[in-house]
């Protein structure tokens, strides 16, 4: 599997003690920058069709892997016939996320205000007006090679208004431990996460969601003042004015390092109770709580 040879390989990278600016560094980020760059090259006053969207806030060691996924998907796509254009919404980060994101070739937008669904908002908002689809993914997230090609597809189908995809989650380490406690709660996670949006009650996962963008503006996008729950939020919104789509297939991977900190139980178990009252209530509690892992 292509995708778990590139994590398997990064993390092996990121053991060394480099700094992520290192010249052999940006030899792998230029040459996994290719499609980006002629994605986010401007065709002559015709405007992107699509745009990938990345929050980031200090993900130097991570943002790198993030963007070859995207640069991988990309080579699926010729622009001369859809445009994707690659952004990258930096979230007041204090390290090389900015600069990276540059050399890899992202358009990159600052975002002073910190919370990922303000960086989210931000980022919806700058993208040209050409832009019909948007594709949500995380800095420390991995795509898969279909990934771009397969949420255009669904989105594309007529009356569809968003399209989610199962995350599994992976650890940073070689913790043979933690890879198979991160296994088992993917599982859990991406099944309750079918359940519930199978039955009406609208769940997200931001690492791997397809957004109309007219119909996401329509209702206002991601909610500015929520830490977390701001993508799920929009998903209910949306899901008033069209379908749903969940792709099989459409994985993508992405860091347990905020599950393996939180302690997985604990996790899983605070996970389920606010799914469990949003399935009820089909409301999404307020997080006020911002712990920053990095």
């Amino acid at each position: 599997m292509p995708e778990r040879e590139i994590w398997s390989e990064w993390r092996s990278i990121n053991r060394l003690p480099v700094n992520p600016l290192h010249p052999d560094r940006v030899l792998i980020y230029e040459k996994n920058a290719v499609n980006i760059f002629k994605h986010n090259v401007s065709k002559g006053g015709v405007g992107p069709q699509a745009a990938i969207l990345i929050p980031a806030f200090n993900e130097q060691m991570y943002l790198p892997r993030a963007l070859i996924g995207i640069n991988a998907t990309l080579d699926q796509i010729d622009p001369d016939n859809m445009q994707i254009q690659v952004t990258v919404v930096d979230n007041k980060s204090c390290d090389n996320t900015k600069l990276i994101a540059e050399i890899f070739g992202a358009i990159v937008i600052d975002e002073k205000v910190k919370g990922i669904g303000n960086a989210r908002q931000t980022g919806l908002e700058s993208l040209p007006s050409s832009v019909e689809y948007v594709f949500m993914t995380d800095a420390d997230s991995l795509v898969n090679f279909k990934w771009a090609e397969r949420h255009f597809q669904s989105l594309a189908t007529e009356n569809t208004v968003a399209t989610l995809g199962d995350v599994r989650y992976l650890p940073e380490n070689q913790s043979i431990k933690n890879e198979l406690l991160l296994r088992i709660y993917s599982l859990i996670a991406n099944g309750v996460h079918r359940y519930l949006n199978a039955m009406g009650s609208s769940t997200a996962v931001g690492q791997n969601m397809g957004l109309n963008k007219l119909a996401a503006l329509e209702v206002e996008g991601f909610k500015r003042d929520f830490i977390r729950g701001s993508d799920t939020l929009l998903l209910i919104a949306l899901s008033e004015l069209g379908e749903i789509s969940y792709i099989n297939g459409n994985c993508v991977y992405s860091s347990g390092r905020r599950i393996i900190n939180n302690g997985i139980l604990k996790h899983g178990f605070t996970k389920l109770m606010h799914n469990f009252r949003r399935y009820i209530d089909k409301k999404v509690p307020l997080d006020t709580e911002n712990r920053d892992i990095r």
